[in-house]
């Protein structure tokens, strides 16, 4: 579905749209941890260990769905400019 959206040409910028893509992740990830370790009152690597991706997969939303924000927002910035 990657190589439906973008075309071969536009590949190494796509490589760098994803790693962005998995920073914000890791962002959002760390960020909702860190809340709740705060709110139990625990450190956020237990908080991590514990309850490990579980709960984070329902915060997070699908991957294809990300990538089309991602797709949309790019191209609301190319217009823009």
């Amino acid at each position: 579905m990657f190589f439906d959206i973008f075309i071969p040409n536009d590949f190494p910028q796509s490589s760098n749209r994803k790693n962005n893509l998995y920073r914000i992740k890791y962002i959002l990830r760390l960020s909702y941890a860190q809340t709740l370790a705060c709110k139990y009152k625990s450190i956020v690597h237990a908080f991590l260990k514990r309850l490990c991706s579980k709960v984070l997969e329902e915060f997070l939303i699908e991957e294809e769905q990300v990538w089309w924000y991602v797709n949309e927002l790019v191209h609301y910035i190319n217009e823009t400019l």
